[in-house]
């Protein structure tokens, strides 16, 4: 199974993910390793790697706990159709104006 913890900055996604267990995924930690802008196209492929990477994980049979922002709804939604995927959205957390207008999609 792979848990997606989404919501906006702040909000606990990394401290939920490490406290369910599995593997985690965090696209925080993605763009430390691969950076991308905050532009709708950065963010999207930021998004895409992290379930490309969920998504092996979890076909070689492991649990994996994701955190991720994940501010398109329609991506979450695409992503949940093709893989065994229970999301989770956690309210609180504050959008970081650096980062551009609030975009995130709340399911």
């Amino acid at each position: 199974m792979i848990t997606w913890f989404t919501g906006l900055p702040g909000s606990g996604k990394t401290t939920a993910a490490i406290k369910n267990g599995g593997i985690l995924v965090d696209a925080e930690i993605m763009r430390s390793v691969r950076p991308e802008g905050f532009d709708e196209a950065g963010r999207r492929r930021n998004v895409e790697r992290v379930q490309d990477i969920a998504a092996y994980l979890h076909a070689a049979g492991h649990n994996v706990s994701v955190a991720c922002i994940a501010p398109y709804k329609e991506q979450r939604d695409v992503f949940r159709g093709e893989c065994d995927v229970q999301e989770v959205y956690l309210p609180g957390g504050e959008w970081d104006e650096s980062y551009g207008p609030n975009i995130y999609e709340a399911p």
